[in-house]
């Protein structure tokens, strides 16, 4: 996938984020507790990181690793699906 494709995605996670549907799994819970990152942190990571890898699962959905900073400024990892460009499940945090 090109540079380009994954700023398209940047564009949908950031539009799910306002006005979409977002879900932590219990998994995604469990790693934000472990690694001390708050709800914010992933939301930040979330808005201002960059897309680095986007696997396709059919059916509207896909798979992103988004890699960015968190509130602190500390470098974080979410791993994300997107359903139908309206909704977003965090899948886990690193």
């Amino acid at each position: 996938m090109t540079g380009s494709l994954f700023k398209e995605y940047e564009i949908v996670i950031r539009e799910i984020i306002n006005n979409g549907k977002v879900i932590f799994t219990a998994h995604a819970k469990e790693r934000m507790g472990i690694r001390g990152y708050t709800t914010h942190d992933v939301f930040h990571i979330l808005s201002y990181g960059s897309v680095k890898n986007v696997t396709d699962k059919g059916n509207d959905k896909c798979v992103c690793k988004i890699q960015g900073n968190d509130i602190e400024g500390d470098e974080g990892i979410i791993i994300i699906e997107i359903r139908k460009k309206a909704k977003m499940i965090i899948i886990t945090v690193m």
